[in-house]
C-alpha cells in the first residue's frame, strides 16, 4: 500500500518565513499550504480536509493563533495543531495545550526539533487522541506530560461540561473519566460523550470505587473499557493503552483489506 503523502498547513502572518519553510518541507516530499493569517487559515480548513498538521503562529493580527484552533479543531477534528512562538505568552500556550494542541515549538524554529515533531506525529496518528477528564490539575498535567513525551496527542477538561464540548469538537479514541466532578458526575459525562461518539474507549478512574460501585457497573455494562483505581500505575496503564492501540490497528487493517 503506498503511504499517503503528508499535508501540512503553515499559518503565520510572517509569509516570507512561512515560504522559505514551505520550500524546505516540499524538499522533504511533503505536500504544503500556507495561509496568512487566522482567518485564511479557516477558510482553507473549510474546503481542504486531508491537512494532518498545522503548524501555527500564536501571535497573528486577524486571530491570534489559539482562538484560530479553537475554530478549526471542528473543522478538522483529527489533525494535529502545533503552536509557534516567539514571545513569552504562557497563558496562551496553556490554553492551546488544555484545548489539545500537540505541543509548542518557539522561534526562531530548530529544524531538528522541527522534523522531530513531525515525526512523532506521524507515530502518534497510528496510536490516537487521548482525552483526560479530571478535576486534579496535577492528575491532568503528570498524564498528559507522560503521554505527550510518549508521541500521543493529549486534551484535558476539568469538568464534565467541558469534555463535553472538546468531544464535540475533535475525534478521541482514549478517553480517561474520573467518576468524581463537579456538576455533571462520571456517569452523566460518560453517557453523553457516548451519544457523541460511540467509537471511543473508555477508561475509567477512581479513587471512590466503593461507594459508587452500581455507577460503574453500569458504565462497564455499556461498553467502557474498564475501571482503574487511584493512585493509577502506569505499568498498567500502559499496558491497557498498548491494548486498545493494537486492537485500534487491527481494525484498522481489517477495514483497509
Amino acid at each position: 500500500m503506498t503511504e499517503k503523502t503528508l499535508h501540512i498547513m503553515l499559518v503565520d502572518d510572517n509569509v516570507s518565513m512561512s515560504n522559505m519553510l514551505a520550500r524546505i518541507l516540499i524538499l522533504k516530499g511533503i505536500k504544503v499550504t500556507v495561509a496568512g493569517g487566522g482567518r485564511e487559515a479557516l477558510d482553507i480548513a473549510k474546503a481542504v480536509t486531508d491537512i494532518d498538521i498545522v503548524f501555527m503562529d500564536i501571535k497573528m493580527p486577524d486571530i491570534n493563533g489559539v482562538e484560530t484552533f479553537k475554530q478549526m479543531k471542528s473543522l478538522l477534528p483529527r489533525t494535529s495543531v502545533v503552536m509557534i512562538t516567539a514571545y513569552a505568552v504562557e497563558d496562551l500556550i496553556q490554553e492551546a495545550l488544555r484545548e489539545g494542541a500537540y505541543g509548542i515549538l518557539h522561534k526562531p524554529v530548530d529544524f531538528d526539533k522541527l522534523f522531530s515533531v513531525i515525526e512523532k506525529i506521524r507515530h502518534h496518528t497510528e496510536n490516537g487522541t487521548i482525552l483526560i477528564v479530571d478535576d486534579d490539575s496535577n492528575i491532568n498535567a503528570t498524564f498528559s506530560k507522560i503521554l505527550r513525551e510518549k508521541g500521543y496527542e493529549v486534551a484535558t477538561a476539568s469538568t464534565g461540561e467541558e469534555a463535553i464540548i472538546l468531544a464535540k469538537d475533535k475525534v478521541f479514541d482514549i478517553i480517561f473519566l474520573d467518576m468524581i466532578l463537579p456538576g455533571l458526575d462520571g456517569f452523566g459525562t460518560y453517557m453523553a460523550l457516548r451519544a457523541i461518539d460511540p467509537a471511543f474507549a473508555a477508561i475509567v478512574i477512581t479513587g471512590h470505587a466503593g461507594e459508587i460501585p452500581d455507577r460503574i457497573e453500569q458504565m462497564l455494562m455499556n461498553s467502557a473499557y474498564t475501571c482503574l483505581q487511584k493512585p493509577v500505575d502506569f505499568a498498567v496503564l500502559f499496558g491497557i493503552i498498548d491494548e486498545l492501540i493494537e486492537n485500534k490497528r487491527a481494525n484498522t487493517i481489517a477495514m483497509e483489506g
